[in-house]
């Protein structure tokens, strides 16, 4: 009780803020819920500048917006659905939600409907998850944010992955032709382009991995450049493809469709880093 006396309200901390709050509301304390909504606004405003770039605050700062939620804390909801929102928004960020971040997030979602596009892209990677839900049932479905939190944990994964990866074994391919290892040579199509040197019928040659646009749709390749095969006036020899279903920069492992001059089995993949 001491801190609804002025001169204590002044000294309240934002773990006590955050303790009182729900102590305060339980018991219709409306001044003290008040001096609590304020002691808590003004640390969002206080951290407006720099919390985007500070992740380590993100989890004092999810805590106090789940205890302002929770008491009816207008102004520090308001301010901190802002804060975090714009947060949320920023790649670096969205890669450090986790499980305990889930409540505050849907709370955001719900009262910052501009968060809606950047998770909207983020869920379209699952293919048709989107379809399953509209908006507001997605938003009150048990597995939602479970399921985005997993999607930017695949996505950061993947991101990390392709970074590092400088080659790429192919083993088990019923084309044995095109086993070995492949080193990076550039990008095309704005992802990661390998290659290696080999023989086929009877000529060295250059043997890719690369990604090409199909009409509306993507498609990675092992195969060879008819650009590489000299003294012959034949087409792309092509062995094995795959239907690019998300935003990796990196050929799948595994799943290939065997095609033209390709036999089975399909190829394994292994990704490594020098």
């Amino acid at each position: 009780l001491k801190f609804l006396q002025p001169e204590f309200a002044r000294s309240m901390g934002i773990d006590e803020a955050k303790r009182l709050a729900k102590w305060y509301d339980k018991y219709s304390f409306e001044a003290g819920r008040l001096i609590c909504d304020d002691v808590l606004a003004a640390e969002f405003e206080g951290e407006f500048s720099q919390a985007v770039q500070i992740p380590d605050e993100l989890d004092n700062l999810v805590d106090a917006l789940v205890v302002a939620d929770e008491c009816n804390l207008s102004n520090t909801t308001s301010k901190g659905t802002k804060l975090i929102g714009s947060m949320f928004q920023e790649d670096t960020m969205m890669l450090n939600i986790q499980e305990k971040h889930v409540r505050a997030l849907k709370t955001i979602i719900a009262k910052q409907s501009v968060l809606w596009e950047p998770i909207k892209q983020i869920l379209a990677q699952s293919g048709n998850l989107l379809d399953m839900f509209e908006k507001q049932t997605l938003l009150q479905n048990n597995l939602f944010p479970h399921l985005l939190i997993s999607k930017i944990q695949q996505k950061d994964t993947a991101s990390s992955l392709a970074k590092t990866t400088t080659q790429i074994r192919i083993s088990g391919s019923g084309s044995r032709c095109i086993n070995g290892i492949y080193k990076v040579d550039g990008e095309h199509e704005q992802a990661k382009s390998f290659f290696k040197l080999g023989t086929f019928e009877g000529q060295t040659t250059k043997f890719r991995i690369r990604l090409h646009e199909m009409e509306d749709s993507h498609h990675w390749y092992i195969y060879i450049s008819a650009s590489d095969l000299r003294g012959t006036d034949r087409s792309d020899v092509d062995f094995y493809s795959s239907l690019k279903t998300n935003r990796s920069d990196l050929p799948p492992r595994a799943g290939w469709d065997v095609i033209d001059n390709g036999e089975h089995p399909p190829p394994t993949l292994f990704f490594q880093s020098f």
